[in-house]
């Protein structure tokens, strides 16, 4: 399978951040707040596009990240990428009530397609800034 140039470059940055955010999540027993939650949708969203592996936190086997929204399976090509960008502007839209205990997720999610896929808007993460 070919990659595009287009993929490259969105998982070339999302690859960076995801491994410098994803400590951040890792060994929280407290209540994820709004910012815990916009992490965890920006890294779950670059992970998937990435197509990294990823091993959880207690351990056990490797496995790939399914897609954010839709949470389908496989390799995030050019046109599973697309769809999963209208997916998630369509939850965001919906506003489900079980979107209310993720606060800010599925806008972390939107920015982060946004940013990397359709390279729009500014990186979904200020990496720049102390926690």
């Amino acid at each position: 399978m070919r990659i595009s140039t287009r993929s490259r470059a969105a998982t070339s940055g999302c690859r960076a951040r995801s491994s410098l955010a994803c400590g951040l999540l890792r060994n929280s027993t407290r209540t994820l707040t709004q910012k815990d939650w916009r992490i965890a949708g920006v890294v779950g969203t670059c992970r998937w596009l990435a197509c990294a592996t990823v091993r959880p936190a207690s351990g056990g086997a490797w496995y790939s990240p399914s897609a954010p929204v839709t949470e389908q399976t496989g390799a995030a090509h050019e046109e599973v990428i697309a769809a999963e960008c209208l997916e998630a502007e369509k939850l965001a839209m919906r506003h489900p009530a079980w979107l209310d205990k993720r606060p800010g997720w599925i806008d972390a999610v939107v920015d982060t397609l946004n940013w990397a896929w359709r390279g729009s808007g500014v990186p979904p993460i200020d990496m720049s800034q102390p926690g």
